[in-house]
């Protein structure tokens, strides 16, 4: 969750704090989201942050914001907004990540319905299930769950999991460009039986909440068995 001090709106213009900042031109970006990037922390490095309002959801103010610090993460959430005064709140952190690890693509409100697509890793799929690996495990310690490693997408419904959108492979995304994986991937017992389980699966547009737990009962029952 973003947390910190509460923005001052009457300080969003204060020309002291623009000169302390070596603020770099980038052209804006196609969604409309509007920020500003700046010199990072390490060489050669920039740090970036960018809000896009998606509309009114629940008596929150929706946006999108994608920020980064410089290093390797970017992160994006949706933000739930109220204004008090001169001082913006947020009062609710939807969701949202470090790339593949619950990062945005897609956020719209819809006819009151707040639609959201992010990205996940092997190890979200537990999640998703409603179940945990077997023999005390955690998910990220026998699935790829790296920020680096996306598995498809899953849209949400009113913050509910209603489909996920399937992959052929792992591979990487930064929310703009993504590349196949297959030369970052390493042998590993339960890893490789995940991925050969998956491709049995028949091709299908999107998954329900209930295949989803099918498919990882079934990797818990097979993957596991004389380990």
């Amino acid at each position: 969750m973003i947390s910190g001090a509460e923005p001052d709106l009457k300080k969003c213009n204060d020309p002291v704090l623009k000169e302390s900042i070596e603020i770099i031109p980038e052209k804006p970006r196609k969604d409309g989201s509007i920020g500003y990037a700046f010199k990072g922390s390490m060489e050669d490095s920039y740090a970036y942050v960018y809000y896009r309002y998606i509309g009114s959801y629940q008596g929150r103010e929706v946006i999108q914001v994608d920020v980064s610090g410089g290093g390797t993460g970017q992160f994006s959430f949706v933000l739930g907004m109220k204004r008090k005064g001169d001082k913006l709140i947020q009062e609710k952190d939807y969701t949202g990540g470090d790339r593949c690890n619950g990062g945005i693509n897609k956020v719209a409100i819809i006819n009151g319905k707040m639609l959201i697509e992010r990205n996940v890793t092997p190890a979200d799929l537990y999640d998703l299930a409603g179940i945990q690996p077997p023999d005390g495990l955690k998910p990220y310690d026998i699935l790829y769950g790296a920020p680096r490693t996306c598995f498809g997408q899953v849209k949400l419904e009113d913050e509910k999991f209603v489909a996920y959108i399937p992959t052929k492979e792992l591979y990487y995304s930064n929310n703009y460009d993504k590349t196949s994986m297959k030369s970052e991937t390493k042998e590993d017992s339960y890893k490789d039986c995940f991925m050969n389980l998956y491709k049995e699966m028949p091709i299908k547009e999107t998954w329900t909440p209930a295949q989803m737990k099918e498919f990882m009962t079934r990797f818990n029952q097979t993957c596991f068995q004389n380990k």
